[in-house]
C-alpha cells in the first residue's frame, strides 16, 4: 500500500506509524518498489470498481469541518 502511495504524485506523501523496528524497515522497503504502468492502471481500474457506501464522519463530526 505504501508503495501505490509514493505511486500517485510528488503531492501525496504517506505518513505511516510504527512501534517496531520491524516494521519501520518494512515501511521503508516500499521505497524500492516499482508499479509498471499497466499495473497502475490495473490497481487504479479496482479501485474506481468499489462502491462506496455511507458517509464519511457522522452527524456530529460533519459540523465540526469548516468551522
Amino acid at each position: 500500500a505504501l508503495a501505490w502511495v509514493l505511486h500517485q504524485g510528488e503531492n501525496i506523501v504517506p505518513i505511516p506509524g510504527t512501534r517496531h523496528i520491524g516494521r519501520l524497515t518494512e515501511n521503508n522497503g516500499a521505497t524500492g518498489i516499482r508499479f509498471a504502468s499497466e499495473e497502475l492502471s490495473q490497481i487504479r481500474e479496482a479501485l474506481q470498481s468499489i462502491q462506496i457506501v455511507g458517509h464519511r464522519y457522522n452527524e456530529a463530526n460533519q459540523k465540526m469541518i469548516n468551522r
